[in-house]
């Protein structure tokens, strides 16, 4: 049974590759993004939290695979989710591929991907968003920290190690002893990696520099001691960046093959980013004539500290919160958010400030799914709080008239902590117009599936999207 569910999640674009270092056939899922990732990346998910990745066994969690939960995976698949969560990453960014034997650049890579969203870029926002061009390189970077250089000198014939404070600006390294430099290493030319901890036994967490044989410094090869695997991580990705110095492994996100000729086309349902299409396609349709709550506002156009809040309209239906550039251009959306998959973050200090912090929103919420992100800003409360009040409404709505109705399995978006899982296979008839019964239900589930204690999440029913001519009739239904 695990096999033939390994098969089958491995059979889906990208799968058949961990999703952050590429191993092959990894047999680990995380279930509320739809990616299959490795034992050691899983365990660094596990470390994000259950808001964030939720992690299972495909070997080991035998049960669970199947119905909605399969449905949910082959939906997204590792190829489709990277082009949206590695979309804006960096050519010098230092993956987990590069060094399998340092786990502190596996670490610093998922959680610079998931938790600080560094990478992320909205599928709609391709072509808009220049991410390339926020990142500082050259002499934009700086940084310093205490650190042991290896000395070329040897003290009873064993290398001598001397202690030193690194800084790093202006497009060059020094290293100095009590404010008094030591000596300076241009970047032009230049290369770094980390060394394995036994190269030079006593001393670990080992940065080096590669020095070209034409510079000033002979091809010299400069190795500093660093205080943790951490800042020996931080040091190689800084002076990537002040270097301009490319990965070796960095390729961009593909485009998911085409279907097989003659093969069935899945529809607007069949996956999550057929769904984000066909939203995207009806937008300013929709927008138009089922809008909840429309106004301008600001948005973080990246969901990370290297976003900018610019100025947009956002625009509430009662299935899709939709982001344009203005109120005159509803006909193609810069993010969009399916309300049936989404999550509501409402505290806004958990939302980041962006490049100016001093000109961020005073008020601020972000709704996101594991292909979009969509985030809301403003300096006044009472505007925060309609938005607030307007979403939520939407979301319960949303979902509401999903998990009640009884169409075609299509789309869901599982809630599944990490531990135990309940499962309430409960048959949902079609109930009297005056009974409370399904909304008292409804309810109840939700609390369960919400409460971060809790280690039972709740899987009800199946998913639709209405099309746009039943969209308010079918809201006004559930």
């Amino acid at each position: 049974m695990a096999q033939s569910s390994l098969e089958e999640l491995w059979s889906v674009p990208g799968n058949n590759r961990c999703v952050d270092c590429g191993v092959p056939e990894p047999d680990w899922a995380s279930i509320n993004l739809g990616v299959m990732v490795c034992l050691d990346c899983s365990g660094i998910h596990r470390q994000l939290g259950v808001h964030i990745s939720q992690v299972r066994s495909v070997k080991l969690d035998t049960k669970c695979w199947q119905g909605e939960l399969m449905q949910h995976m082959r939906s997204i698949g590792n190829l489709t989710f990277n082009r949206v969560w590695e979309g804006g990453v960096p050519t010098e960014t230092v993956r987990p591929s590069e060094f399998p034997n340092h786990p502190a650049v596996r670490e610093a890579f998922i959680l610079s991907k998931y938790r600080d969203r560094k990478f992320f870029l909205n599928a709609e926002s391709e072509g808009v968003v220049d991410m390339e061009a926020r990142v500082p390189r050259g002499k934009d970077v700086s940084f310093e920290s205490d650190v042991v250089k290896l000395s070329g000198a040897t003290i009873f014939g064993k290398p001598k190690w001397d202690s030193r404070t690194l800084r790093l600006g202006g497009g060059q390294l020094e290293y100095l002893s009590k404010s008094t430099v030591k000596g300076t290493i241009p970047l032009d030319g230049c290369s770094f990696s980390l060394l394995d901890n036994d190269t030079y036994p006593g001393h670990s967490h080992l940065l080096a520099v590669h020095t070209p044989a034409d510079g000033p410094n002979d091809g010299r090869r400069f190795v500093f001691s660093c205080e943790s695997a951490q800042l020996a991580v931080k040091w190689l990705q800084l002076l990537r960046f002040a270097a301009r110095e490319p990965s070796p492994v960095h390729s961009p996100p593909s485009a998911p093959p085409p279907p097989p000729p003659g093969a069935e086309d899945p529809g607007p349902s069949g996956t999550l980013s057929q769904l984000a299409v066909t939203l995207a396609s009806e937008a300013g349709q929709r927008a138009r004539s089922e809008a909840l709550r429309a106004s301008d506002c600001h948005s973080l156009d990246q969901p990370s500290e290297l976003g900018v809040w610019t100025p947009c309209h956002c625009v509430l239906t009662p299935w899709c919160l939709y982001l344009f550039k203005s109120a005159d251009d509803l006909d193609r959306p810069i993010a969009l958010i399916p309300l049936q998959n989404a999550e509501l973050e409402e505290h806004g200090r958990l939302i980041p400030d962006g490049t100016d912090a001093a000109t961020a929103p005073a008020y601020r919420l972000a709704v996101w799914y594991p292909m979009g992100y969509l985030s809301i800003g403003s300096q006044d409360q009472s505007d925060h709080d309609a938005w607030l009040e307007a979403i939520k409404g939407a979301v319960d709505q949303a979902q509401q008239a999903n998990e009640l109705s009884q169409p075609a399995p299509a789309l869901h978006f599982l809630h599944v902590p990490h531990r135990t899982t309940l499962s309430l296979n409960l048959p949902l008839p079609s109930w009297p117009s005056n009974s409370t019964s399904p909304t008292l239900l409804h309810f109840a589930l939700r609390r369960i599936r919400s409460d971060a204690a809790a280690n039972y999440p709740v899987k009800m029913g199946s998913n639709e999207l209405p099309s746009s001519s039943s969209s308010s009739s079918s809201s006004a239904a559930a």
